[in-house]
């Protein structure tokens, strides 16, 4: 009678346990390019890496920007790439 009360808790106990929650969300990464510059590359998934291509879809129409020194936002031009949608910070 107790195996059965134990093996009864046991299943309610993982019955009732929260799944896993999983999430994407949007990562902005810096990374050195050709000479002085840097590019930012922007992934969407669970983790800063490549992930699913076509999780990009979902966040294609993201605007970039950057705050200059006088505190002026400027627009930075994006483009897709295989793996993450990349934008060039304008260095002055």
């Amino acid at each position: 009678m107790t195996l059965k009360r134990i093996a009864l808790c046991l299943f309610l106990n993982l019955a009732l346990l929260p799944g896993l929650a999983q999430a994407h969300f949007v990562w902005l990464l810096s990374q050195p390019s050709e000479g002085n510059e840097s590019q930012i590359q922007l992934y969407f998934g669970e983790l800063a890496e490549a992930d699913d291509p076509s999780l990009l879809d979902n966040v294609a129409s993201a605007q970039l920007w950057q705050m200059d020194t006088t505190g002026k936002k400027i627009d930075l031009t994006t483009s897709r790439g295989d793996e993450s949608i990349t934008a060039t910070p304008i260095m002055k």
